[in-house]
């Protein structure tokens, strides 16, 4: 039965982008065909003022464990998860979930999507060069390049896997840190500077006063919460998926210095940075 807490996510006023899964769920069982679901691992949502342990992570067996699923995207994969979930549990639809990680430039030649601006990692990036200015007590914060050809070669892979293994999550295993990037960008050019978290919110109070800089800089407002309480994405824990990835004979890319450079200049061959 589903819990009491997870029916009152079902019935938030998030419009219902579930038709397509269910379609698609019904197609894969009347031609007895397997279900691939790419999903994210925003699923994970966020820890709302220190609910759960900073060393909390989510894993590859949870869904709901009673996260902040307020972000309408991670609200959406989450029901797809959950009618997919349901239908291997009730029906014995034959299905895998893998939870895509921060989707980055190609590994062999550092291309990147030409709508890299619809990645929420790469906005915030952009917001960060546009304000010349980055957080110090952020610069440890770990992050994934996860490079769309490997992460192709990962799903090809574990859509493969047998069926009593349902959900996988797919991110790079070798995270680096936004000291990294940041230094990445020193190295391609680009000069950010490192300042005090309270250095970093008086310039982004400044840029959202400019009509210019304050649509660059918006998705960096989360920093700002309006309810005084703390907002972080809760990270995931994605060990039994690298373990699987090594016995299939893949393992992940080291991210160097090399690629990130190579990644920054690429967007900047399209003027993504704008400078």
């Amino acid at each position: 039965m589903m819990s009491d807490r997870r029916k009152s996510i079902r019935n938030k006023g998030f419009s219902d982008s579930l038709g397509g899964v269910k379609n698609l769920i019904g197609i894969a069982k009347q031609h007895h065909a397997r279900f691939i679901q790419t999903s994210t691992l925003s699923v994970a949502g966020e820890n709302v003022d220190h609910k759960f342990p900073d060393n909390f992570r989510m894993k590859e067996n949870q869904l709901f464990f009673g996260q902040d699923l307020s972000n309408k995207y991670a609200h959406s994969k989450f029901m797809a998860e959950d009618a997919i979930l349901t239908a291997v549990e009730k029906e014995g639809l034959d299905a895998k979930i893998i939870r895509l990680g921060n989707l980055m430039s190609r590994q062999k030649d550092g291309e990147f999507q030409i709508n890299s601006s619809t990645n929420a990692f790469m906005r915030n990036l952009q917001a960060y060069v546009a304000l010349k200015k980055f957080p110090i007590p952020s610069l440890d914060q770990s992050v994934d390049f996860s490079p769309i050809d490997e992460t192709a070669k990962t799903v090809l892979l574990l859509a493969a896997t047998p069926s009593k293994f349902t959900v996988f999550h797919s991110l790079n295993s070798h995270s680096v840190q936004m000291g990294d990037v940041i230094d990445a960008l020193e190295i391609a050019g680009i000069h950010v500077e490192k300042v005090s978290e309270p250095a970093f919110m008086a310039a982004v109070g400044e840029a959202m006063q400019d009509e210019e800089k304050s649509m660059t800089v918006s998705s960096l407002l989360s920093y700002a919460s309006s309810d005084n309480l703390s907002h972080e994405y809760i990270q995931t824990d994605s060990s039994f998926t690298v373990k699987a990835l090594y016995r299939l004979g893949y393992r992940w890319p080291i991210t160097d210095f090399t690629y990130l450079v190579k990644a920054i200049r690429s967007l900047e061959g399209f003027d993504f940075f704008g400078n």
